[in-house]
């Protein structure tokens, strides 16, 4: 986010004042909000491949009469927003994003008073990981009852019900409601200048405080003066006695690029020479929180360490262009659904643990699937979030409804991930299960799953 100089202090605070004004207060008539629904349901018919594997076209017709019925004469964009979101447990398709609107967005990012906490969420707990607020007077492990006076459990239904997802898994939205809560919580709780947070502190007991609200760059510049954890530094090697642990956040080039200055294929390759260098006998792929990417960089990774020729896609298709009136779907010839080979450079061929959890999405959860699928090791950790049978990717297509203006990306193409698509279940599956604790986000040392590795090693 750019610095604002002095001589623009003037012209930045009307226009903030513009923006949040028109955040807080675009109003739709019951006609313009149906209007939206209306234009809504045809991009998703004509456009989107992946529409009737979880739902019908009776379903989606269902929902939209149910909305257009229930919804009040005039609404608030928080209102609409709630509505568009109620359509992710209907489609129930993982990469089909919503977003607020644009003014709403600049706001969020400019001066919005946020939520200033870092939160976890952990046996159905939110538990606070740090308190960026001026006050200073939340906990560390304090688990959050309620905010403002709303029970944490009912946010936590009304965030998680309007989250994208793939299939009936919720692994995904459960990620995404901790991770990136101050986000989803002003989408539909609005701004606040003060929260009023109850809570349970270590010794149990229950205290109420009430914190400002902060914008973003100033949270920011304090989370910048932390320590970070090692999923905050990018594709990172960490050796511990005989034991190599590769940290991937993302597969994502652009993400790589713009957060770290790294480029995937180099960093893979460099590690990996590293690797046999140093006569690395055992291997962990971290790939907790990654939410995909590119699927070449996930192949590019997987020849490193596969013993044999693997396929992660069983057939690629695009939506036809042809018919408009009724959905059409187009198998193309690519190079997804090939075999891939195992390099001959590099190549890794001892013991392999992949550590997964609800945050390990779209390509991570392909990677997953080949990895379990073919064999490779054990998977450690909590089901992925991305599916284990068919998914989507890009490039998208972005829509703006016409009226409300909020944001909803529908993929372009769908990927079936197994041969047999007669009955498609949730993600992929561990081979142990380890429950995440929000203890490694302050001490990277003190991770479970770490724990789990070693003890099997012994």
């Amino acid at each position: 986010m750019s610095r604002i100089y002095e001589k623009w202090c003037i012209v930045f605070i009307f226009l903030v004042w513009i923006v949040s004004v028109h955040a807080q207060e675009i109003i739709l008539t019951k006609q313009q909000a149906k209007e939206d629904l209306v234009f809504l349901l045809s991009e998703l018919k004509a456009n989107h491949p992946n529409l009737y594997t979880y739902t019908t076209e009776e379903i989606l017709n269902d929902w939209y009469t149910s909305q257009s019925q229930s919804m009040d004469d005039s609404l608030s964009h928080k209102e609409m927003f709630e509505i568009i979101s109620s359509i992710s447990p209907i489609l129930m398709d993982g990469h089909s994003y919503i977003y607020p609107s644009e003014s709403f967005i600049k706001y969020f990012f400019t001066a919005a008073p946020l939520f200033p906490l870092d939160v976890f969420s952990y046996q159905n707990d939110l538990v606070v990981l740090n308190d960026w607020s001026t006050e200073q007077t939340i906990p560390k492990g304090a688990k959050i009852r309620a905010i403002n006076d709303i029970p944490i459990g009912d946010i936590k239904h009304k965030i998680i019900n309007g989250l994208s997802r793939d299939g009936k898994n919720i692994a995904y939205p459960e990620f995404v409601y901790h991770e990136f809560f101050p986000t989803f919580y002003a989408a539909h709780f609005g701004f606040n200048t003060t929260y009023s947070i109850r809570f349970e502190d270590a010794s149990g007991n229950s205290k109420t405080e009430e914190i400002k609200g902060m914008e973003r760059s100033r949270m920011r510049m304090m989370r910048n003066k932390t320590p970070k954890v090692s999923s905050e530094k990018g594709i990172r090697l960490d050796v511990k006695n005989d034991l190599a642990v590769l940290t991937i956040p993302s597969f994502s080039n652009s993400m790589l690029k713009k957060d770290y200055g790294q480029k995937f294929k180099k960093e893979i390759s460099d590690i990996f020479e590293s690797i046999q260098n140093k006569g690395i006998e055992s291997l962990v792929i971290d790939l907790r929180g990654n939410q995909g990417g590119q699927l070449s960089n996930g192949i590019y990774l997987l020849k490193h360490f596969m013993n044999q020729p693997f396929r992660c896609v069983s057939a690629y298709y695009k939506t036809s262009k042809k018919n408009k009136e009724k959905q059409q779907l187009v198998r193309m010839n690519s190079k997804w659904d090939d075999l891939s080979y195992p390099t001959k450079k590099n190549h890794f061929d001892g013991k392999v643990f992949l550590w997964t959890n609800g945050g390990s999405f779209s390509c991570s959860s392909i990677v997953a699937k080949t990895f379990k699928e073919e064999k490779r090791g054990m998977i450690i950790g909590q089901m992925t979030g991305g599916s284990a049978y068919t998914n989507c990717g890009g490039p998208d297509k972005s829509l703006v409804l016409p009226h409300s203006k909020i944001l909803f990306t529908i993929p372009k193409t769908k990927y079936d991930l197994v041969s047999d698509m007669s009955e498609i279940k949730l993600g992929v599956e561990p081979d142990i299960f380890v429950e995440d604790h929000f203890s490694r986000y302050w001490n990277p040392d003190d991770d479970p799953y770490l724990d789990r590795v070693m003890e099997m090693m012994e």
